[in-house]
């Protein structure tokens, strides 16, 4: 089981602040889970797909699209402003 958190501005786009589901063999990527949870949303697909959102995976930055199955949790952090 994985859970997937929407940091920031991508929460109001996802409408979640997270989900939990299995982390099937198909979504080995990162472009096949931003397919599985935009669907033909392509709002959500625009704001997960930004080259500034960040992937954040059981909290280590990812820079590669490789998603590896045992995974807990992923999050997809957009930009943060402020101090």
């Amino acid at each position: 089981m994985v859970e997937v958190l929407f940091l920031g501005k991508l929460m109001s786009v996802m409408g979640v602040k997270s989900i939990r589901f299995d982390l099937h063999k198909d979504l080995h990527s990162k472009h096949a889970l931003i397919a599985y949870l935009a669907g033909l949303d392509v709002e959500k697909t625009e704001a997960l797909s930004s080259p500034n959102v960040k992937l954040i995976i059981d909290n280590k930055i990812i820079r590669e699209d490789m998603i590896h199955p045992s995974a807990q949790t992923i999050a997809f952090a957009p930009p943060m402003i402020g101090g």
